[in-house]
């Protein structure tokens, strides 16, 4: 709550730095087994990122939205960090920008041309996208190994679908 407090009394300015923090949290408690994640990013990078994005982009009618997009995709890869067996390693995207002008084009046709109704279609096409050019060098798979964790049971987990009736866990 403090963060979007801040965004919307800074009119936006504070929202690189909420972004930043709120994928810190997630990426730190993130487990697959025993590879974990965590982000290194910090806001004042996310924030020229932003700037430099709204400077350009009625000079240039729109066009360098595909650069900011490229530039973003990159900054949340390079800065995600992954560690398996005190094995530390960064994502590297390796999209260009020719790539990421025809995902946007399509998926904008997709949308215009069915009103809206392809949207998952479009979420689809965009994250097996950006899963197809994120890449770990030397990461070997066959190393992760199955985690055992606590039961971990709160009024935010099982305990609010009881509350609701819901029986989806």
């Amino acid at each position: 709550m403090r963060g979007l407090i801040f965004t919307i009394f800074t009119l936006g300015i504070y929202g690189a730095w909420f972004q930043v923090s709120l994928r810190k949290y997630v990426m730190s408690h993130l487990r697959l087994g025993n590879v974990s994640f965590n982000f290194k990013g910090q806001g004042k990078t996310l924030f020229w990122l932003n700037f430099k994005f709204f400077l350009f982009f009625y000079p240039t009618l729109g066009i360098y939205t595909f650069w900011y997009v490229k530039n973003l995709w990159t900054y949340y890869a390079s800065n995600t960090e992954v560690t398996l067996n005190e094995e530390k390693q960064n994502f590297s995207f390796t999209a260009q920008t020719g790539d990421i002008f025809e995902l946007l084009l399509v998926n904008s046709l997709l949308l215009i041309c069915t009103l809206g109704l392809a949207l998952p279609w479009v979420v689809i096409r965009t994250n097996t996208f950006i899963f197809k050019f994120l890449a770990l060098e030397n990461f070997d798979s066959k190393k992760i190994q199955k985690a055992s964790y606590d039961n971990y049971d709160d009024a935010t987990g099982e305990a609010a679908l009881d509350m609701l009736d819901f029986n989806l866990i």
